[in-house]
């Protein structure tokens, strides 16, 4: 990261420094045409039209596309950097929600939590019962808690409810 950085201020800085060279330029070429123009013929002046070309557009667009360079280095530089500090976060996040987990839960709020956890995109609460051998009322009672918990959530789904990680 650090080396892309220096090499996105390098290109910013160079390219700014061209750019005011190809201004500076203008204005000299400028001060010149227009002394010119009361003294010189048209073969003359069509000369200062070629120089103006190479002498300014050219360095004052390769000076901008160096800034441009420079800015998009810089901006994914800073692009990556927040997705690794959101990575890190979710990580300490994902650590810390285990431990609470492994804490507050009893035993069978966490088997019926592991349950849904392995489960992928969530589980019905008839299919929770028939795993655990649970009666309906306490598989009811241990969801209501989880969902207190705010762990997780359940929505209708035919005749039962389809329980899903909170995330």
């Amino acid at each position: 990261m650090a080396v892309l950085s220096r090499l996105a201020l390098f290109d910013l800085i160079i390219g700014a420094i061209i750019i005011v060279g190809a201004l500076i330029s203008a204005g000299a070429m400028a001060l010149t045409i227009t002394k010119g123009i009361q003294t010189h013929t048209y073969d003359v002046l069509r000369v200062y039209v070629d120089r103006i070309v190479l002498d300014i557009l050219v360095p004052l667009v390769g000076g901008i596309a160096l800034v441009f360079t420079g800015y998009r280095m810089i901006k994914t530089a800073e692009h990556s950097i927040t997705i690794d500090r959101k990575k890190e976060i979710r990580n300490s996040t994902s650590i810390t929600r285990n431990r609470v987990i492994d804490t507050v839960l009893s035993n069978d709020e966490k088997r019926i939590f592991n349950l849904i956890k392995e489960s992928k995109g969530g589980a019905l609460q008839s299919d929770i019962v028939v795993y655990t051998g649970f009666s309906k009322v306490k598989v009811h009672r241990i969801l209501k808690s989880l969902e207190n918990k705010e762990l997780i959530r359940r929505g209708r789904f035919g005749i039962t409810n389809k329980v899903m990680l909170k995330k």
